[in-house]
């Protein structure tokens, strides 16, 4: 046990003696979607770890532990979510629309990797399991179920609401201004109005600087190159929800979907469990923690 007699940290230690991969992630709520209903056949050797311990998580808590565990020769990653990029300012990597150009970039190092999509959530938003869920759980439940595409379109519809919102606090963050509320927009169900109201907002936060005009086109800028992540697939296909879905806010669309079908937040764990259930984890995470595992570093 010599080896260990400079490790302070009990977490460290037990990482250490255990031989687990260890795999930090940014909140609570991300280490109960991947150890408590998507990975816990694999507690002998993986273990999630939530990098908030009371005084906030995130991507940079995330990036410090890695390092600070690493340093302890303890196998550790991090993930962290698209989103992050735009907190680190790392814009190459954020606007990038080429997964393989994205996964190969590692703008944290080799040992914290970046989600393509922009947060967890966006995983959940399975259109079988959503369908499924809202078929019986809705407001408007017992409804008809109804097909995946109809499913897809729905989430498209709302992607082409929240397009604005997207490009509005990419923005903000490049100004130091407040991002737009996770509520705000919850009751537009025309973009356009939506698209006038943040104009609007555009409008107050920048119109004292003189900047409102020059602020406007930047914002109208970052929309195009929001569009963009839709590429060239059919309007209504499932390959541009997959496309959208690497730049659109989950929790804004789940939060939509709360709002409109008057559901919980309990809907974020029904979709992670019936997910793990149907077997349609995305191949990307899938991916990741065969990566890990592959990368283990047994103790002799």
């Amino acid at each position: 046990m010599g080896s260990f007699k400079n490790i302070i940290d009990t977490g460290v230690l037990d990482a250490r003696y255990a031989n687990k991969v260890l795999v930090f992630v940014e909140s609570d709520e991300d280490l109960q979607v991947l150890q408590n209903r998507w990975f816990f056949e694999e507690k002998e050797w993986l273990e999630f770890r939530s990098s908030d311990e009371g005084h906030g998580g995130g991507c940079t808590q995330v990036m410090a532990k890695v390092t600070r565990y690493r340093e302890k020769n303890v196998t550790v990653f991090g993930i962290v979510d698209r989103d992050s990029l735009m907190k680190c300012n790392e814009w190459s990597s954020f606007w990038e629309t080429d997964d393989q150009v994205f996964k190969n970039a590692r703008p944290f190092g080799p040992f914290v990797r970046v989600l393509c999509r922009w947060e967890l959530e966006n995983y959940l938003l399975d259109p079988e399991g959503l369908e499924y869920i809202l078929a019986d759980c809705s407001k408007e439940a017992p409804r008809e179920r109804r097909k995946k595409i109809q499913v897809i379109r729905e989430l498209l519809e709302v992607c082409h609401i929240l397009m604005p919102v997207m490009a509005a606090n990419v923005l903000f963050h490049e100004n130091s201004t407040e991002a737009l509320t996770m509520g705000f927009g919850l009751s537009f169900r025309n973009r356009g109005e939506l698209e006038s109201e943040i104009e609007q907002q555009i409008m107050r936060n920048f119109q004292n600087q003189g900047q409102y005009q020059s602020s406007l086109e930047q914002y109208k800028n970052h929309l195009a190159r929001v569009v963009a992540f839709a590429g060239s697939h059919p309007e209504g296909s499932e390959e541009k929800w997959l496309s959208l879905n690497r730049i659109i806010d989950g929790k804004r669309i789940l939060k939509r979907l709360q709002h409109h079908y008057n559901l919980t937040e309990k809907l974020k764990y029904d979709l992670a469990s019936r997910i793990k259930l149907g077997g349609r984890i995305d191949p990307e995470i899938k991916a990741l923690v065969v990566s890990f595992k592959s990368l283990r570093d047994p103790l002799n």
